[in-house]
C-alpha cells in the first residue's frame, strides 16, 4: 500500500517562505511511513531563477526526483507558476532512484550503468519504473525506450519529458535530489506491493480520419514513402496542407498501426528533408497503416475527461500531457489541468510532458513499453 502526500507552492520569488510551505502541508513527521520518494514538477524558474528547488531538496530526508514543465497539478492546485510536490511513501513498496550520465555518447553502457544502480537498491527486481527523460534533439527516445525494455525484461516503465515554453523552446530540466540537468536520465523502480495499472490516448474516433494508406518505406523516425510515394507529395495531396504552409506548423498527426497493435501511435511531424520525406518526432515500423489525427480544444477536453471518470479502484493516479494538446487549448491553457482536477477523486499528480512514455497493450494482451507524441497518459496505483 502506499499513502500519497501532496504539497504546492506558488511563492516563485521567495524560496524559504515555499519551502515553510510545502513541509507544512507534508507534515512528514506524522504522515510518513517507512520508505518514500518525492516526485515534483515545477516551473523552471524554481529550478533555475531561484533556488527554492535546491533547498527544498536538501531539507526532504528521501530522494527527490522531476522535471520542469510549464503546467502541473494535484489536488491541491494547478497552474503555470507553481511548484507541485507528491510524496509516495510505504511499509511494503520499495523505492530505488538512480541519476545517469550524460547521455550524448555511449548511451547503452551509460543506460545499463543507470539500470544497475537503480537495482542494487531494491530487495527483488522491479514491478514498475518510472523515468525523467531529458530533452535533447540528439537523443532517441525510442531507443532509450525500447534498451531500458530490453534490459530489465520488459519490466512496465512510464515517463516524461521536461518541458519550458515561452516563444520558442527555452532549456528544460530534469531533476534529482536538487541537482537540474539538461543532459541526464533520472529513473525510479519500485517493488513489493504495487500493481500499476496505464491508460493512454491521443486522438478519438471523431476526430481520426481513416484512409487506405501504408508505410512502404521507412528509416527510423525519416517516414520516406507512404503507398511507395515520396510522404510529403503524397500528404499534400489528400489535402492536408498545401505547398505555401510549413509542415511542422500543422495541428493534425499520422497515426500508425502496426499488426500487433491494438491502438494507433501517434507521431507530430516535425520537418521533411530535401528528399520529401517526413521526419517524425518518434519512429515508427514499415507496414503500419496510417490515419490522420486533429486536434483541438473540444477534442482535449474530451479526451481528458474521458480519462479522469476511469478511476478504477486507484489511491493515486500519475497524467501525463504533451505540451502540444496545451498548445491546442489556445488562450484557454489551463482547462485540461482544470478538467482533471474537477473529474479526479483521488490524489494525482499531472504534468505537461515534452515526450510520453506509457506501456500499452498488444494484441496478444503484453505490456509493451512506447514513446509516445501528442498522447495523455495516466498510471494508476
Amino acid at each position: 500500500m502506499i499513502r500519497t502526500l501532496t504539497a504546492c507552492s506558488i511563492e516563485i520569488d521567495d524560496p524559504d517562505a515555499a519551502v515553510m510551505e510545502i513541509l507544512e502541508q507534508l507534515d512528514l513527521e506524522h504522515a510518513q511511513l517507512k520508505n518514500s520518494v518525492g516526485l515534483l514538477v515545477c516551473h523552471v524558474d524554481f529550478m533555475v531563477e531561484s533556488n527554492t528547488v535546491q533547498k527544498l531538496c536538501a531539507k526532504l530526508p528521501f530522494d527527490v526526483l522531476g522535471i520542469s514543465t510549464m503546467g502541473s497539478a494535484t489536488n491541491r492546485g494547478g497552474g503555470q507558476f507553481i511548484l507541485n510536490l507528491v510524496v509516495l511513501t510505504s511499509d511494503d513498496v520499495f523505492f530505488s532512484v538512480g541519476a545517469s550520465r550524460p547521455l550524448i555518447g555511449d548511451t547503452e553502457e551509460k543506460l545499463r550503468e543507470l539500470y544497475n544502480m537503480a537495482r542494487v537498491g531494491l530487495p527483488e527486481n522491479p514491478k514498475f519504473m518510472l523515468s525523467f527523460l531529458p530533452f535533447h534533439n540528439k537523443i532517441k527516445m525510442d531507443f532509450l525506450v525500447d534498451y531500458l525494455s530490453e534490459i530489465s525484461d520488459d519490466t512496465p516503465l512510464f515517463g516524461m519529458i521536461p518541458s519550458d515554453f515561452a516563444t520558442s523552446y527555452r532549456n528544460p530540466m530534469v531533476l534529482f535530489n536538487g541537482k537540474v540537468r539538461d543532459d541526464a536520465m533520472v529513473l525510479l523502480m519500485m517493488s513489493g506491493n504495487i500493481t500499476p495499472k496505464f491508460d493512454v490516448t491521443n486522438f478519438s474516433s471523431d476526430t481520426t480520419i481513416e484512409r487506405p494508406a501504408i508505410v512502404t518505406r521507412v528509416d527510423g523516425n525519416i517516414l520516406q514513402t507512404i503507398n511507395n510515394d515520396p510522404a510529403i507529395e503524397y500528404l499534400r495531396s489528400i489535402g492536408l496542407f498545401d505547398e505555401s504552409q510549413d509542415i511542422g506548423d500543422q495541428p493534425f498527426a499520422l497515426c500508425f498501426s502496426g499488426k500487433n497493435d491494438v491502438q494507433p501511435i501517434a507521431r507530430a511531424i516535425i520537418g521533411q528533408t530535401p528528399e520529401g520525406y517526413a521526419i517524425l518526432a518518434g519512429s515508427v515500423s514499415p507496414n503500419s497503416t496510417i490515419s490522420v489525427g486533429f486536434a483541438d480544444r473540444d477534442e482535449i477536453i474530451k479526451t481528458a475527461k474521458d480519462m479522469a471518470a476511469r478511476n478504477g479502484e486507484s489511491s493515486f493516479r500519475l497524467f501525463s500531457s504533451c505540451l502540444s494538446r496545451n498548445f491546442a487549448l489556445g488562450l484557454d491553457n489551463m482547462d485540461e489541468i482544470e478538467t482533471i482536477r474537477s473529474n479526479v477523486d483521488v490524489p494525482f499528480l499531472f504534468a505537461y510532458s515534452g515526450g510520453e512514455i506509457c506501456p500499452a497493450e498488444n494484441s496478444d494482451g503484453k505490456l509493451i513499453n512506447y514513446y509516445h507524441n501528442l498522447a495523455l497518459a495516466c498510471c494508476s496505483f
